[in-house]
């Protein structure tokens, strides 16, 4: 992985951009050792709460599926 992040750094980042657009700055900026984002004081609020799952079969029927969101929406609701 370090071999990686110092090729990276020593890319020119135009030419990182060009490729991979505005990723390509935050890679090479990541591989330097810069991050031009803001210190905050707080972490900011969440904007949502989100579960998912997958189940180790088909669901085909409304009874399993109406347990199944049941038991992610629990898992959210606060």
């Amino acid at each position: 992985m370090d071999i990686l992040r110092e090729e990276l750094a020593a890319a020119d980042p135009v030419w990182l951009k060009s490729i991979l657009k505005k990723q390509g700055e935050v890679i090479w900026g990541f591989a330097n050792g810069i991050d031009l984002s803001p210190v905050l004081d707080q972490p900011p609020a969440n904007k949502g709460y989100g579960n998912s799952t997958t189940t180790p079969y088909d669901v085909t029927d409304v009874e399993t599926a109406d347990r199944g969101i049941l038991a992610l929406a629990e898992t959210v609701w606060i």
